[in-house]
């Protein structure tokens, strides 16, 4: 989705979970199921409209359904008005029979067949809040890992959300890589140039695979700083803040705790090994 947002020229997507596979869609001609693909429109609530279009000739596209005696090519229309998932019509005179189609592209003028497309004009708008799902897929990931190492999980506090929203604003604003920031404060800021798009989940399992590299005799806390703060016992809140350079071509994601003390000397109260 955070894909076919960034993009002005995207009207849907496609994603396969199975294959990690992001497709985006410039134009949207119907819907077609296919098991283990999730897809979404980003044109408005309905790709549907009522029929009223009525041209000879046909148009390109998916029959869902074909209907056999219908009187008049007005019957036809209004059989697609009542299927959700028909966005145009085909009818034939001579035979009587109505071909709802779940998908319309082009026009073949021709004699013998009336058609229509009951496609509702295509505007781009956005329906989900971007930076809402981010923050919602970053808790999650966040959770996930905590509850690994048996401590409690976290909330998202609209406090912190907008620290660190105006904290990578401020990033993404100035564009300089790496960033400057106090990594002594609870707070991570993760960057990536060509990435925009990389969902929260993700990062989180980045920063955690520090663990590999975290010895709980002698830690090393600067250089060692992520995964701490995302399993630390201690926190109970967090805010998520995102943001793009003008170019879109980096993403800076700023992640800020609600626990403030002494990092150094609280990491053996706070920070449980993995116990699942």
């Amino acid at each position: 989705m955070d894909t076919c947002d960034l993009s002005g020229e995207c009207m849907g997507w496609s994603y396969k979970p199975a294959t990690k596979m992001c497709m985006r869609f410039s134009s949207i001609a119907g819907v077609i199921k296919v098991d283990g693909v999730r897809s979404g429109s980003c044109v408005g609530i309905s790709l549907k409209t009522k029929c009223t279009e009525t041209r000879d000739g046909q148009y390109s596209g998916g029959t869902e359904k074909t209907l056999e005696n219908i009187a008049t090519v007005q019957d036809c229309m209004t059989s697609c008005d009542n299927l959700n998932i028909c966005f145009g019509y085909l009818y034939s005179p001579d035979e009587t029979k109505c071909y709802l189609q779940n998908s319309v592209s082009e026009f073949i003028a021709g004699d013998g067949f009336k058609t229509g497309s009951c496609m509702a004009p295509q505007k781009r708008v956005r329906l989900a809040d971007p930076i809402k799902i981010f923050r919602e897929d970053s808790l999650d990931g966040h959770n996930q890992k905590r509850k690994d190492h048996c401590v409690p999980a976290l909330t998202l506090d609209a406090s912190l959300n907008k620290i660190s929203q105006d904290f990578a604003n401020q990033l993404a604003a100035a564009d300089v890589t790496p960033p400057i920031y106090d990594m002594s404060k609870m707070q991570t800021v993760y960057f990536n140039k060509g990435d925009a798009a990389r969902h929260g989940t993700s990062i989180v399992n980045g920063f955690y695979d520090e663990h590999k590299y975290f010895n709980f005799d002698n830690p090393d806390l600067i250089m060692v700083n992520h995964y701490p703060k995302i399993i630390w016992k201690s926190s109970t809140k967090m805010g998520v803040g995102r943001a793009f350079t003008s170019d879109k071509q980096t993403m800076f994601v700023v992640t800020t705790y609600d626990w403030e003390g002494s990092f150094v000397d609280s990491y053996k109260d706070n920070m449980n090994k993995k116990c699942t």
